[in-house]
């Protein structure tokens, strides 16, 4: 099977092909489709026997094949068959399929089990707090809290260690079933007494929370006499939150602007394309790939910029951060991303899951693959986890390098930003700069 490839231009870019530039939100096609009826009960042997082979059947049509960064997947598969088999709990059986799938090393490869689908709002009921957890060694710590989420509105904060509060470990997202209410035992500093969180939490999948906390994400700062114009921009997976970013989100009062990547996983380069244009005023391929229902807009994100990043920006985000940085649009500060840029899809598996296989390749204009490096920021800052206190030494680091581009001064001239014109209500960050919510 020859490798297929994608040149994704977005520093210079063209697209070669359409099939990954759609990225995980396209159609899944037609080779993955199952058959209409039943699906397959992977509580049974036969069931899971079953999801295995379809997957097999999968990687041999779709997967990128020969030039691939790593080794072929169905391999780990066929290995752990017979393990896989004998699990007759679901949730450990999608667990260590995962496992497995993680082990070979190749980004974008996973399954999604079925009625927990990230792309699917209406088909899932799960009620999520807003909020990621990671563990190290045996404690738990607060890794992300996503703006505007029921985490967030009850004061947890980044850093944050969670105690177990009974049996077991603490969870977050999804919320276990039969549960309103989540009661969180939070130790926020080393020294401090620990103390009790309620977070009651909301309906909604994560990709539409993604969305939402993207929105609820939008402020401007004050610096001195400067505003800075602030996203989290924490999907390019929903093309509704693109629309509104570019014909709603309206930074042209703004002195500089920070674009937070930290955490996106990715979604369409397509979309991406667009808010890259956004930067630059000049229509790019990507406004001529596919034609919008909406005209090139007036409005424009073309400012001094820094954009921020971690291991956790992925796919199309870090594609994004590449061209930034490629084009000279702006300073890239956080730590090394992911390196997971291939190109995938999404196709169901017979018990009603969805795998997402690597289809192809994606190039950047000189031929050389993010896959497996990443983008390596211009400024190295890291944001600490343990008992943090909701510290962001990268997000300070950007304040920092727009404040010494900018050479604000300190007093705000007097029409400058006259009082009828500011919202009745001013909120503040942890660090005690004013924060504006953008209109």
């Amino acid at each position: 099977m020859k490798p297929k490839s994608l040149a994704a231009v977005l520093l210079i870019m063209s697209l070669s092909a359409g099939c990954a530039a759609r990225g995980t939100s396209g159609r899944p096609g037609a080779a993955g489709d199952s058959a209409t009826g039943a699906h397959a009960d992977t509580a049974t042997t036969e069931g899971r026997a079953t999801v295995l082979d379809a997957m097999a059947t999968i990687l041999a049509a779709e997967y990128m094949g020969e030039g691939s960064p790593a080794p072929d997947p169905a391999a780990h598969l066929v290995a752990r068959r017979d393990e896989l088999l004998a699990l007759t709990d679901m949730g450990a059986f999608y667990a260590a399929l995962n496992e497995t799938l993680a082990d070979t090393g190749i980004g974008h490869l996973y399954v999604f089990r079925a009625g927990r689908d990230l792309f699917d709002r209406d088909k899932l009921e799960d009620r999520m707090v807003g909020a990621t957890l990671r563990q190290i060694d045996d404690y738990f710590f607060v890794d992300d809290v996503w703006e505007g989420g029921p985490a967030a509105l009850a004061g947890l904060r980044h850093g944050d260690q969670l105690l177990p509060v009974g049996e077991g470990s603490p969870m977050l997202d999804p919320l276990p079933p039969g549960k309103d209410r989540l009661r969180l035992w939070v130790r926020r500093t080393r020294e401090s007494p620990p103390f009790f969180l309620d977070i009651t939490p909301v309906a909604g999948d994560t990709s539409w929370y993604l969305a939402e906390a993207t929105r609820a994400s939008l402020s401007r700062v004050t610096m001195g006499a400067c505003r800075i114009g602030r996203v989290h921009l924490r999907t390019f997976a929903d093309e509704t939150l693109v629309d509104e970013l570019i014909t709603g989100a309206d930074f042209d009062d703004s002195d500089g602007l920070i674009i937070d990547l930290r955490g996106n996983g990715g979604g369409e380069i397509r979309l991406a394309g667009e808010i890259l244009d956004l930067l630059t005023r000049e229509p790019s391929v990507w406004i001529m790939y596919e034609q919008r229902s909406y005209p090139f807009p007036a409005t424009s994100w073309n400012l001094p910029l820094v954009v921020l990043v971690d291991g956790r920006t992925r796919s199309a985000a870090e594609i994004f951060a590449a061209a930034v940085q490629a084009r000279g649009l702006g300073t890239i500060i956080g730590t090394t991303t992911a390196g997971q840029v291939l190109g995938s899809r999404l196709f169901p598996l017979p018990d009603g899951s969805r795998f997402l296989v690597p289809v192809s390749q994606v190039l950047l204009a000189d031929g050389e693959s993010l896959e497996g490096r990443g983008v390596i920021p211009d400024v190295s800052s890291e944001r600490p986890l343990m008992f943090a206190d909701g510290d962001d030494p990268p997000m300070a680091h950007a304040m920092e390098v727009l404040a010494q581009q900018l050479a604000c001064p300190e007093e705000l001239p007097a029409e400058s930003f006259p009082q009828e014109t500011l919202p009745q209500e001013i909120r503040t960050d942890d660090a005690g700069d004013s924060i504006e919510p953008v209109p």
